[in-house]
């Protein structure tokens, strides 16, 4: 594959933590139960888009959701 596997856990970890009754912060505490858990979902998307080879990041990636200074040159 193109991506590294080490790259490819990131999800899978993600997943089984929020699928696991561990959590840093119980759910049972409104907002910021969930905000833990959210939190966890876009640091870890961020580090998985950051990790990827940047060739299958551009093949994937929505043209727009590309930083508008990128799309003017």
């Amino acid at each position: 594959g193109r991506v590294p596997i080490y790259t490819k856990i990131i999800p899978f970890l993600v997943a089984v933590y929020l699928l696991s009754p561990f959590d840093l912060i119980p759910d049972v505490i409104p907002i910021f139960g969930q905000m833990d858990d959210f939190g966890l979902m876009v640091v870890s998307l961020s580090a998985f888009i950051r990790l990827a080879p940047s060739e299958v990041v551009d093949e994937y990636m929505p043209r727009d959701m590309e930083p508008k200074a990128q799309i003017n040159q």
